[in-house]
């Protein structure tokens, strides 16, 4: 297992037997160790209608994808080694969602220190507040989403399952499934779950108060949204590839 530099990712070596042989996978959780053995979904695997592919993460090759065995079946009981299970379903759920409110903000440019250190990992730096949150990512593999407090219909936010029809940021409308998660503020559709906020709720350079998001969603929704939407962020990508269930503190 190698530590990928400066994020909470690392890359390992899978042994997937004799027809497939070893294969190497970007990870973000930290309970995966040396010879254990964990359930991994193979590249052309359906998970929840959509199919698992292999990706690149940070330049790095990633060959299909691990998981849980409740995120694939949701139960909880043991199961023997070296055995194939036929599993059916997938329940979608988000174990952890919370915000915050911050007030008194003023948008402007990073210290240089910051910049650079974004820089190097390949991330343009914008501003103090989008790089503040770029750094946490990395540091710890949590996502933080930030929204404009005042543009908020209500001072809320409230995640949803298939709630209908999403305008992104370019003016195009994306037909929403029933497994997608969407985030509302007093019932209006202000963010695709764990991809991208829609423009209504962005902050920008007169934003004073913000509202931020800590969420650890079911990664194989956001997987199946960002694939069947053709919408692939670094925060989806975050996401799929496992967050840490403790970071969230």
């Amino acid at each position: 297992m190698t530590k990928i530099p400066d994020t909470h990712l690392k890359m390992c070596q899978i042994n997937l037997g004799d027809e497939i042989g070893v294969k190497q996978s970007v990870y973000g959780a930290p309970n995966i160790k040396k010879n254990l053995k964990i359930i991994v979904t193979l590249p052309g695997a359906k998970i929840i209608g959509k199919t698992i592919q292999s990706s690149v993460i940070l330049g790095v090759e990633s060959y299909g994808m691990y998981c849980a065995l409740p995120e694939i079946c949701c139960c909880d009981k043991s199961f023997d080694d070296d055995k194939i299970y036929e599993l059916s379903g997938h329940n979608l759920h988000f174990s952890n969602f919370s915000f915050r409110i911050f007030n008194g903000i003023n948008v402007q440019k990073s210290q240089d220190e910051l910049k650079k250190y974004l820089i190097v990992i390949g991330i343009k730096p914008i501003n103090n507040i989008v790089d503040i949150g770029n750094y946490v990512m990395l540091l710890t593999g949590q996502s933080v989403n930030i929204y404009d407090s005042n543009k908020l219909p209500k001072q809320e936010l409230i995640a949803i399952e298939g709630y209908g029809k999403f305008l992104e940021l370019n003016q195009k409308e994306y037909e929403l499934s029933q497994i997608d998660i969407v985030i509302t503020s007093n019932e209006k559709i202000v963010c695709l779950a764990g991809i991208i906020s829609k423009e209504i709720s962005k902050y920008g350079q007169n934003t004073k108060n913000v509202m931020t998001e800590i969420a650890i969603f079911d990664r194989f929704s956001i997987h199946h949204s960002s694939v069947a939407l053709n919408l692939n962020t670094e925060s989806s990508i975050n996401f799929v590839h496992g967050v840490n269930n403790q970071s969230k503190e």
